[in-house]
């Protein structure tokens, strides 16, 4: 899991093939160095609630750590969406980031939700 991760990284970090897509200034700036880091982390977070989720077996637990697991993914991809903007590789709707980081905190919540109805 830990190489498939660092494939995708190393894959999107070595994506832009043309001259003007690979702007050095605008990749290492500090916006988008942290939309990197989130992405990174964010894909972290997927494979933990994987493990987790896994260890659960189809317990009472397994819808939530389903839900992080969901809205950690929905993270990634607002961040990839970000990034795809920020790096000009895509063009897309102004509402897409801010409505899939709506989506993941959805997400998010309705976890912890559903973590304290099945413990209490």
């Amino acid at each position: 899991m830990r190489k498939n991760l660092l494939l995708v990284v190393a894959l999107m970090v070595g994506w832009p093939s043309r001259s003007e897509a690979a702007d050095l200034a605008l990749i290492t700036s500090p916006p988008t160095m942290l939309n990197l880091m989130v992405l990174v982390l964010a894909f972290a977070a997927v494979a933990i609630c994987f493990r987790v989720f896994t260890a659960v077996k189809g317990g009472s637990l397994s819808r939530s750590w389903q839900l992080f697991m969901g809205g950690f993914a929905i993270l990634g991809l607002s961040q990839m969406s970000s990034l795809f903007q920020t790096l000009e590789v895509v063009s897309l709707p102004v509402w897409v980031t801010p409505g899939l980081s709506l989506l993941w905190v959805v997400a998010l919540l309705y976890g912890v939700i559903e973590t304290k109805r099945v413990l209490s």
